[in-house]
């Protein structure tokens, strides 16, 4: 899997995406074919180059103007992969093709520059050193963004420019002798680049790799988000919070409430609460965490402590596929079934499943969730179920959402004890000023029961 499958994802990953300060259409390429890996040692290495840019250029803000002046360079980047290969397959280059190599020499030479006035090591970022190239599509060393074949390339080419110049007429067979000698002299470019193939890819994918440190430390800064520590059997959370429902309610003057939470393999965590409890958010936010640690980007939360996985299930929202005669319920069953066939092969995995069987019969719901539970558990995998049944004895971490206090919805995850779902749905309709008579009705039922 690549990055880009993930956008669409209930998750909210596409918000963080969007918002992420790329400086060149080639970067967002190389980011979006980015693998999903589940290797930790991929991961930390991600991570320590990034802890690392950090803290030397952003987390203080004291090199804003180099950081600015870098992306300026970075946006002058193309994608010319396909020019690149064109070189390694031995055809020569037009002067469009050369001119674009020799601008890529030239964006690496000024940031390498810039870099070096710092005086902070960069070593890691592996910028690689194209004065190799420089000196065979700049001859004269004017280092000027621009390319063609100079004389200084060929005595005869000078020669004859000079006649074309000086004829007072148009002649054709200077003209074709000129094109010729061109021609030449780009095929012999292109022999000596053949030597320096393999050093302006790396440079290519260098400056992309730049641009993504980059524009994720500048996010960090800017959504207040933080680094991981790399867990091998847990995931926890201080402070989680969701950036894209926290910036659409601050629209409103509102604040996010964020959460703590902790997730330990082998043993499935349930969590019970009214509507409107936040339980759907918490799914879609840890889904959102785990996919942002295996691509090595900040994590929304005071702190975080995630293990890695090897995919990840989140379960949320009506499944029906009126194209395939499926009901909500009937796909969301098979969506879990994907869970459990994962489980069978072995992988590791990060489930997420909100409100299982939800749409069915509170009896068959109640069965089939507890069930669930039980086949879900004694894995070496996460799992997270939210539902609004009872559940009796179920082997599982039981958390509920605080809920309805003092005229306020509190978030907040805490330890349950008792096996019976909390009842707030009335008090909720009525803070929502509900039709009041039949509200009132509702809770005499309630309380006859």
């Amino acid at each position: 899997m690549k990055l880009k499958s993930f956008l669409d994802s209930q998750s909210g990953f596409r918000y963080i995406i969007e918002k992420l300060s790329l400086s060149s259409s080639y970067s967002r390429q190389v980011l979006m074919d980015t693998p999903f890996t589940s290797t930790v040692k991929d991961i930390k290495a991600e991570y320590e180059n990034l802890i690392t840019f950090y803290r030397q250029f952003v987390e203080k803000g004291k090199f804003h103007f180099t950081i600015h002046g870098i992306k300026d360079k970075l946006s002058l980047v193309r994608d010319i992969r396909g020019s690149v290969l064109r070189l390694e397959r031995g055809v020569t280059l037009d002067d469009v093709e050369l001119f674009e190599l020799k601008s890529l020499a030239l964006i690496c030479e000024d940031i390498n520059h810039i870099f070096k006035e710092t005086g902070l090591n960069v070593d890691y970022l592996n910028l690689c050193d194209l004065s190799s190239v420089l000196n065979v599509l700049d001859p004269e060393g004017h280092r000027i963004s621009s390319f063609y074949v100079y004389e200084s390339y060929s005595v005869e080419l000078s020669q004859i420019r000079k006649e074309i110049k000086s004829a007072e007429i148009f002649n054709e067979e200077l003209h074709f002798q000129a094109s010729l000698i061109e021609e030449n002299v780009r095929k012999e470019l292109c022999n000596k680049l053949m030597e320096d193939v393999k050093n302006i890819r790396d440079s290519l994918s260098a400056l992309a790799n730049l641009d993504i440190i980059i524009a994720k430390s500048l996010q960090i800064k800017e959504l207040n988000l933080t680094f991981p520590e790399i867990s091998k059997k847990e995931l926890s959370f201080i402070g989680l919070f969701n950036p894209e429902v926290s910036d659409n309610i601050s629209k409103d003057g509102r604040d996010f409430q964020k959460i703590d939470i902790g997730i330990g393999n082998y043993k499935p965590v349930l969590i019970t609460g009214a509507n409107m409890g936040g339980k759907s958010v918490t799914l879609k936010t840890l889904a959102l965490s785990q996919i942002l640690f295996h691509f090595s980007f900040g994590i929304p939360a005071t702190s975080a402590s995630i293990s890695a996985v090897n995919e990840v299930f989140l379960i949320s929202g009506d499944y029906q596929d009126i194209s395939k005669g499926l009901s909500s319920f009937a796909s969301e069953m098979i969506k879990i079934d994907e869970v459990i066939k994962a489980l069978n092969a072995g992988k590791r995995i990060l489930a997420l499943i909100d409100e299982p069987a939800g749409t069915t019969n509170p009896l068959e719901g109640t069965a089939l969730v507890s069930s669930l539970l039980s086949r879900l558990s004694d894995k070496d995998s996460f799992i997270v179920i939210t539902t609004h049944y009872n559940i009796d004895k179920a082997e599982c971490k039981r958390l509920r959402v605080k809920g309805y206090c003092d005229g306020k919805m509190d978030y907040s995850l805490v330890a349950s004890e008792g096996n019976e779902a909390p009842r707030e749905a009335i008090k909720i309709a009525r803070s929502l000023n509900i039709d009041e008579s039949w509200i009132n009705e509702a809770e005499l039922n309630v309380n006859q029961r």
